[in-house]
């Protein structure tokens, strides 16, 4: 489970030094276009129920929504991310062995974005025993396209996992619920399991499967792209 930092509009100056710091210390911030002040979502999507804010210099648990928040992964050892938490309001990157890729800073934009489509959508299109997969996700501007080769032989196993390389992908449970439903339309043999999935993947790459890519733009520009590189048609 990662660890989050959420942080929601007005951007006071407070708030911009610590995007700045946490990027200049390499930790990737995303925008949540999607969810922006959406209460509602934030607490049922939070992986505890717990949150942490900065109150007079101390960081205390809060039953609010506060600007600045604090979700660990869980409250076992929460003394560490609390430490670490505090050094970062206070302008102080505290190593406590917390690895970057553990922590998900997500900024919620004051802009109004209610624009785009508001249902998921796949598309698939065979070329060449090359399988190309389009994902429109809701409210987001640009699709997900990625890729399966020697489909007649490897299905569409990969599809599930191929899409979490990009870092917009699987930050809420709707894009986990996309692939169950997926897994059910495309008349997948057994449960959806998506931990064993990500096993089998993983393993793979080290045992020199292709490495998955995915595409922010159309299947057409992807489907040209294709055709430059190896002459599809």
């Amino acid at each position: 489970m990662s660890t989050q930092i959420r942080i929601f509009p007005p951007f006071t100056a407070q708030k911009k030094d610590l995007i700045k710091l946490l990027r200049e210390n390499g930790y990737e911030t995303f925008v949540d276009a999607e969810h922006k002040e959406n209460t509602q979502w934030v607490r049922q999507n939070a992986v505890t129920s717990y949150f942490f804010e900065l109150v007079e210099d101390e960081v205390v648990e809060t039953d609010e929504l506060p600007d600045i928040q604090l979700v660990p992964p869980e409250m076992d050892g929460a003394e560490k991310y609390i430490k670490w938490f505090d050094g970062l309001l206070n302008g102080i990157v505290i190593d406590v062995g917390l690895p970057k890729y553990e922590v998900q800073v997500l900024k919620f934009p004051d802009i109004n974005i209610d624009q785009g489509p508001s249902e998921y959508e796949l598309s698939l299109e065979l070329v060449n025993d090359v399988m190309f997969y389009e994902v429109i996700k809701p409210h987001v501007d640009l699709p997900y396209v990625t890729v399966v080769h020697k489909f007649e032989t490897n299905g569409h196993l990969r599809f599930f996992t191929n899409l979490f390389v990009c870092n917009s992908w699987g930050i809420c449970r709707e894009d986990v619920l996309f692939l169950k439903n997926a897994w059910g339309w495309l008349e997948m043999d057994g449960e959806f399991d998506l931990d064993s999935l990500m096993k089998d993947a993983t393993r793979a790459c080290f045992d020199g499967e292709i490495e998955p890519t995915v595409w922010r733009k159309g299947v057409k520009d992807v489907l040209e792209l294709f055709n430059k590189r190896s002459g599809f048609y």
